[in-house]
């Protein structure tokens, strides 16, 4: 029984290991977006004749 209970504790830190970088590669992914959006939105809205609401 005991040999079982450190598995699922592994396998348990793994899935929450997995979960975590997943979220931190999200958040991080977000911020290069937005951030590569604030450099080329003003050549994309000139380039596609957009208006500044579009």
């Amino acid at each position: 029984m005991r040999a079982s209970a450190e598995i699922s504790g592994r396998s348990t830190r793994i899935v929450e290991a997995g979960m975590v970088t997943l979220m931190v590669g999200f958040s991080v992914m977000s911020y290069f977006d937005r951030t590569i959006m604030s450099i080329a939105g003003p050549t994309i809205i000139k380039e596609f004749s957009l208006s500044a609401t579009q």
